[in-house]
Order: structure tokens, then C-alpha cells, then sequence
């Protein structure tokens, strides 16, 4: 009897306490955290690395996507992404995830090669339960809660097939990038993914391979999951893709089949953060 009156005791303590706390320490018992990861493969008919980048630290994401068009005068893009990917993981590290907007603007300030690339970058601000970041070009943010996409970023072309883009000889361009901010929840899944996936895979496959994975689903699992099925789709006949819709809408000749390309997933789960 005793040792139930001391445990009875104890919970009673417990939540006199939690009754009790400050509004502070409310806000960071109840704050999110990313889980994250990261799916990524080149282009069937390609035998290097692709032209796709992306990083995961702590609480922000990004992807970004090379523009191809670079080949024909002998330039990999890649290695422009891939330095993009590279300092914007660095600014993070010193601004924090709310900072991420930021990182990428002196990533791009830095960066000095030849080549140019899409990007889109995500932070979380836990204590305000927010998804901050921006976007520039045809890659992608969409934020999956209970089986709907509840967020989707707006695509930046120039013209059908021609995204906006940053270079070194353009870093102006990332002032017209699309600021992203959304309130999110704990259970929500956050994708951002290059155009290989969007232009590939409808949201219907998309919420169908997230409902798959259900509420224990792992991002690496579900990131794999989506990448292998996009690539699958890419190399489809006889299959109206997102890309062959939106050919057909722009006037432009495309058969009805996918369209082989990078792809590059990155799924974040949206949970509470550990005490």
C-alpha cells in the first residue's frame, strides 16, 4: 500500500508540474524535429553522378537540380549544385534552420563556377511549428498530413521546360525565388524532390506510396520507395506524365510516355522533438 501511495504521490507531483510551467518551457516540451532523408539516383542514359545535389542538417533540407543544358558546351551543372548543397549544409550549421534562406543566398554569393541550378531549401522553426525556406525553379515542396498534400510550392519556368535558375553570371535571380512559410504538425510528411519525380509521378501515386509506408513509416524507406518508383515511371511508354500533360497544355510536341531523368527525394518526417 504504501509503495502505490508513493507512486500516486509521484504522479501527482508530476503534473503539478507540468501545471506549473512557464509558458518557455510549454513551448520547448512541445516543439518538432525533422527526421529526414534522402533518395537520389542519375538518369538511366547516364553514366556519371547526374546533376542532382541535396543535403540533410539537423532540421533543414534542400535539393537542387543542375541544368543539363550545360552538356553541350562541355560544363557538368553538377558541380555547381553540388557546391550549393554544400555551403547551404555550412550556413545552416551557423544560422540554425530558420537561417536556411539565408545560407543559400551566401552559398550562391560564393559560388564562382560555371553552370547554373534550381534550388529548394526548407527549415523548421520548431518553437512556432513552422516549415520556412524558399524556392527557385521546377523542384519542389509538398507537405503530406492525413493522407492529402496540404502544401505544394509554385513551379518557376521561364517558358515550358526552361525553370529559373541561379548562376554565377545570374545570382540576381534568387530574388524572385518563392518564399516558403507553413505551419505544419506532428505526423506530417515534408517532400522535396527535383523535378524527376514531379514530372513523372502524379500525387495520386505519390499519396498512395506515403499511405503505403503508414504512420510508422521511415523517411529512408519511404524516400527509396518513391525514388525507385518515379525512375520506373520515367522509362514508361504509353503513359501520360506530368511532363507529357504539361507539353500538350504548352503547345509543345512530347509522346505520351515519362521522361528519364536525375531524381532526387528527400522525405522529412515532422515529429515532436526529443526531451
Amino acid at each position: 500500500m504504501a509503495s502505490a501511495a508513493v507512486r500516486l504521490a509521484a504522479r501527482e507531483d508530476a503534473a503539478a508540474a507540468a501545471a506549473v510551467r512557464s509558458p518557455a518551457e510549454a513551448a520547448a516540451a512541445a516543439a518538432l524535429s525533422l527526421s529526414s532523408a534522402a533518395a537520389s539516383s542519375p538518369a538511366p542514359y547516364k553514366s556519371g553522378a547526374g546533376e542532382d545535389a541535396w543535403f540533410i542538417v539537423d532540421d533543414a533540407a534542400g535539393v537542387f537540380d543542375g541544368v543539363g543544358g550545360w552538356a553541350s558546351q562541355g560544363v557538368d551543372a553538377g558541380v555547381y549544385a553540388r557546391a550549393l548543397a554544400s555551403a547551404t549544409a555550412a550556413g545552416v550549421r551557423a544560422r540554425g534552420p530558420t537561417g536556411v534562406a539565408a545560407a543559400l543566398a551566401d552559398a550562391v554569393a560564393a559560388a564562382d563556377m560555371l553552370g547554373s541550378s534550381t534550388a529548394v531549401v526548407v527549415g523548421l522553426d520548431a518553437a512556432a511549428r513552422s516549415l520556412v525556406g524558399c524556392n527557385l525553379g521546377d523542384s519542389g515542396v509538398r507537405v503530406i498530413r492525413d493522407g492529402a498534400v496540404v502544401f505544394r510550392s509554385v513551379e518557376q519556368q521561364y517558358s515550358f521546360n526552361f525553370p529559373a535558375q541561379v548562376s554565377a553570371a545570374d545570382r540576381a535571380a534568387l530574388a524572385v525565388a518563392e518564399p516558403l512559410s507553413f505551419r505544419v504538425e506532428e505526423g506530417d510528411w515534408v517532400l522535396l524532390a527535383t523535378d524527376g519525380l514531379l514530372d513523372n509521378m502524379w500525387e495520386a501515386e505519390l499519396l498512395r506510396l506515403v499511405a503505403e509506408a503508414g504512420v510508422a513509416g521511415k523517411p529512408a524507406a519511404l524516400a527509396e520507395a518513391v525514388r525507385a518508383r518515379a525512375v520506373e515511371l520515367s522509362q514508361r511508354d504509353n503513359y501520360e506524365s506530368p511532363f507529357a500533360w504539361g507539353a500538350k497544355q504548352a503547345g509543345v510536341q512530347y509522346p505520351a510516355q515519362g521522361k528519364p531523368d536525375d531524381v532526387t527525394v528527400v522525405f522529412c518526417r515532422v515529429q515532436l522533438r526529443d526531451p
